[in-house]
């Protein structure tokens, strides 16, 4: 966390895991990251990328947008 990369985190409730939100430029770069967490090896670990709510945000005007037309064709 110190070095910017591990924004948040946190174990979820009821769990025995933790959870947390990196940032990363690739996919090499989190593998990288992710070879120094206490116990990489010998646990699952799960990555779930996330897209921004403003990308989605254009994504889904642009598909509604897209829809809107081949409807009134």
């Amino acid at each position: 966390k110190s070095e910017g990369r591990i924004l948040a985190g946190g174990f979820p409730v009821g769990e025995r895991a933790i959870a947390f939100i990196v940032e990363s430029d690739s996919p090499k770069d989190l593998d990288e990251l992710l070879e120094f967490v206490p116990f990489w090896g010998i646990v699952k670990t799960q990555v779930t990328p996330l897209q921004a709510f403003e990308d989605r945000h254009d994504q889904d005007l642009r598909a509604t947008e897209q829809m809107e037309q081949s409807l009134h064709r």
